[in-house]
């Protein structure tokens, strides 16, 4: 294993959470897990934006370029940048972090290809 050799497979992230497993996989990413040393994943203000706007039940935010957004849209969106970011990071050779049945784990590529093809991350 790579850099995921003192991580435990297993699950990261009980279900069912909803949408707000979103965001408590974006601060399980940035400090946590422990992974500030490599800097973690930062959403920036952009990200910020996006969560409090989600926390706070808007349907659309601002960013910094002063484009607006759907937070839904903008909010699964920076999910996606953590998951990417833990596997590009944190995962070792041969495992992946990802969802499966609302919940989110990090499983050896063979576990995720018992599950199916159709879940692999």
């Amino acid at each position: 294993m790579g850099e995921g050799q003192h991580w435990k497979h297993g699950c990261y992230i009980e279900g069912p959470p909803g949408l707000h497993g979103w965001a408590r996989l974006i601060e399980l990413t940035g400090d946590v897990l422990g992974v500030a040393d490599k800097g973690g994943f930062v959403p920036g203000a952009d990200g910020d934006s996006i969560l409090a706007a989600h926390r706070d039940g808007d349907q659309d935010v601002v960013l910094t370029d002063g484009s607006k957004v759907d937070v839904m849209d903008a909010y699964v969106e920076l999910g996606d940048k953590a998951e990417a970011w833990l596997n590009a990071n944190v995962a070792g050779d041969g495992e992946r972090f990802g969802w499966h049945d609302g919940e989110f784990y990090l499983w050896s590529n063979a576990d995720w290809q018992a599950i199916g093809p159709a879940v692999i991350p």
